[in-house]
């Protein structure tokens, strides 16, 4: 039986359904990224449609949270992850194992009110502001980290140009202050888009742009294009794997 292709990744979609992100092949490039997910940081990733961005982003959201149910596959998935990161592989394999336990929180596109956002999703009860849903966080019981992906970010910025809510980015701004700060569960913020913020804010007046700019560099910037020689080597790898009499069968690139 073929396996199913899916060639892109909603990560609000299919965060529930591992099998769907089960073809990630890893690369030098794009475990950097599932890195940045595990850790404790404030991070965009900008690159361009179709580069896997949001798969690898999906992969590292799965290990924050590491569910049970999930064990068998984030094992499987950190063998391959070692042959390019044994470090990181080594990680997401330790954990898997671990009772450890964390939360993911996909948002996508336009998110109007980040603080009720964020609030559903992790079931924290009503919370106004960013910062008091960062201190609801800080006092869940039993996580030891939270992964806020946010995927289409570029759409976000494009609804508030469009609202005229350029101002209402300082939300993000302080969420991408508060998550850095070592107390409680380890929070990361991972924003994917496909180009940088002030490439949004062309339509803005002067002082909103240089507000975007300070924001923007509240982030750990992550530009992500795959190395072409690492690319063939997988596909060829791939095409190797699919001929007659060599067992297993990959029917995704990416």
């Amino acid at each position: 039986m073929r396996d199913t292709v899916y060639r892109s990744v909603n990560i609000r979609d299919d965060l529930g359904h591992p099998e769907r992100l089960a073809h990630y092949h890893p690369t030098s490039r794009s475990a950097p990224i599932i890195g940045a997910v595990l850790k404790s940081a404030a991070t965009m990733v900008i690159a361009s449609y179709g580069s896997g961005k949001s798969l690898a982003a999906g992969i590292g959201a799965l290990a924050a949270a590491n569910s049970p149910d999930n064990r068998e596959f984030l094992q499987s998935v950190a063998s391959r992850i070692a042959s390019v990161d044994p470090a990181l592989g080594e990680f997401i394999a330790e954990r898997s194992m671990s009772s450890q336990r964390g939360k993911a929180v996909a948002l996508s596109g336009y998110v109007r009110d980040l603080a009720a956002s964020m609030s559903a999703a992790l079931g924290l009860g009503p919370c106004e502001t960013v910062r008091k849903a960062v201190n609801a966080i800080r006092r869940m019981p039993d996580t030891d980290r939270v992964a806020i992906v946010w995927d289409e970010f570029g759409r976000h910025l494009e609804g508030l140009v469009m609202d005229g809510r350029a101002r209402d980015l300082d939300a993000l701004q302080e969420l991408s202050e508060l998550v850095v700060r070592p107390s409680g569960p380890s929070i990361s913020l991972t924003l994917l888009l496909h180009q940088n913020v002030l490439a949004y804010a062309q339509n803005l007046n002067q002082t909103s742009r240089s507000e975007w700019r300070k924001i923007e560099g509240r982030f750990d910037q992550m530009r992500f294009v795959e190395d072409s020689q690492e690319l063939y080597g997988l596909i060829s790898g791939i095409v190797s794997s699919r001929r007659p009499g060599s067992g297993a069968h990959s029917d995704a690139l990416l």
